[in-house]
């Protein structure tokens, strides 16, 4: 079997492809059943774009929603798509590399007030920058520009979102669509003061959701193998009793007392955590424009 035709079968082997046979106008009709999907991949991307967003990092930090929702949309339609997932990944990391040097450069700050402002000044300034600070990174030395931390935060909203309709719609992973911004929601909300944002309390709920959606599916293409037959809004009935599931995790988790107050697993996170955080530490040098 070529890379090619392995690709699909790389990170979920034996997952089937999700739609219905025939062309490609057929693949890409909507039913609800796919827009139940959709909506909850949505919910999850967008709470966690907005609790990064809310923060406000940098000044000079474009639309994340924005910035998330064409990567998820973008990641949706080429996931549905028949042909080789290789081509079409290509072309998808394509379209987010331009989106976000483009969004990138329409919200900088000029560091010559007086320049014209226009596509090649802020071309120029963007690789100046970002050439300067990974000098400063190999180097050993500091810095204090924010522009290549906003980089990576925007290119960051658009690969986990255009990742999580990948792998939704092409792979039927679900953890593959979670754990990547789940992680990246709570590191930004521990570095933040407070308790957890109702951002991150969305995002619980919808993907409790998305994963027994998922799970569901997954069962129901089973069953279709075996011809049983099925009740008719299954998918609603299922969903329905997640969501009171759903809620009462969440009610219960609240009430358990936060890692900060609760001895050993502070301390055993801690050392969990203390052989990555010890190498990373260094990198703070080339950070210090970032609040």
């Amino acid at each position: 079997m070529s890379a090619v035709s392995s690709w699909d079968a790389s990170i979920a082997p034996g997952a089937r492809r999700v739609g219905p046979d025939g062309s490609v106008a057929q693949r890409l009709l909507l039913n609800w059943e796919e827009l139940l999907t959709l909506g909850l991949v949505v919910v999850v991307e967008m709470a966690i774009v907005f609790s990064v967003d809310r923060a406000d990092w940098v000044a000079e930090m474009p639309s994340l929603p924005l910035t998330a929702f064409v990567g998820l949309i973008s990641g949706w339609l080429l996931a549905r798509t028949p042909w080789s997932a290789l081509w079409m990944q290509l072309i998808g990391v394509s379209v987010g590399l331009a989106l976000v040097i483009g969004m990138v450069m329409r919200s900088m700050r000029l560091s010559d007030p007086v320049a014209a402002g226009g596509i090649g000044d802020r071309w120029s300034e963007l690789w100046a920058r970002n050439a300067d600070w990974f000098n400063a990174l190999i180097s050993g030395g500091v810095s204090t520009d924010p522009l290549p931390f906003v980089m990576l935060v925007v290119f960051a909203a658009w690969s986990f979102s255009y990742l999580a309709a990948w792998a939704v719609f092409r792979w039927n992973n679900v953890w593959l669509a979670l754990l990547p911004g789940g992680i990246a929601m709570l590191s930004n909300i521990s570095y933040l003061p407070g308790q957890p944002s109702a951002e991150f309390v969305v995002f619980l709920f919808a993907a409790m959701l998305l994963v027994t959606r998922i799970h569901l599916r997954r069962t129901i293409a089973r069953w279709h193998g075996q011809r049983v037959v099925l009740p008719q809004f299954l998918s609603l009935e299922v969903l329905h009793l997640s969501a009171w599931v759903g809620v009462a995790l969440i009610v219960a988790a609240w009430l358990i007392p936060a890692g900060d107050n609760f001895g050993p697993v502070a301390r055993a996170w801690n050392g969990v955590i203390s052989p990555i955080s010890d190498r990373l530490e260094p990198l703070g040098r080339v950070f210090i424009g970032i609040d």
